[in-house]
């Protein structure tokens, strides 16, 4: 459907979406979208860019921020997706996935959802189940 939330009305529940769009964008900060944004525009996986060589430099001992290359993620990773998200992409979290180490790779499913279903949709049973058995 496109909207702000990705909402699909045959996906998720609507009865209260006035109150979920009511403290949109939550969860995050303001600092964490930009820095969402400047991956996007970027194409790299990296720390955040301060904007100048100087404040880069304070923060991370280098003009530019430190990319982060997820084969050295060392910790097991468990990724949902939906099919119809917008903001993670099911492509772009496939690349992730493959961009993982083989080894910490245990689990990877992409559901029939968009990116708030997993919190407000009005089917949850196919990934709680197996949110549940992963526990």
């Amino acid at each position: 459907m496109g909207t702000i939330c990705d909402a699909d009305p045959s996906l998720d529940n609507y009865d209260r979406y006035d109150v979920v769009v009511g403290h949109d964008p939550s969860g995050t900060s303001v600092l964490n979208m930009e820095h969402w944004k400047q991956l996007y525009d970027s194409g790299y996986f990296r720390a955040f860019d301060y904007g100048s060589a100087a404040l880069n430099t304070a923060h991370y001992g280098q003009i530019t921020p430190p990319t982060w290359d997820p084969k050295n993620i060392r910790i097991p990773i468990r990724l949902f997706a939906g099919s119809s998200d917008e903001l993670g992409d099911p492509t772009d979290v496939t690349y992730f996935w493959n961009s993982l180490d083989v080894s910490v790779r245990k689990f990877y499913k992409i559901y029939n959802s968009g990116h708030v279903t997993f919190v407000w949709g009005k089917e949850v049973s196919p990934w709680m189940n197996d949110v549940f058995s992963l526990l």
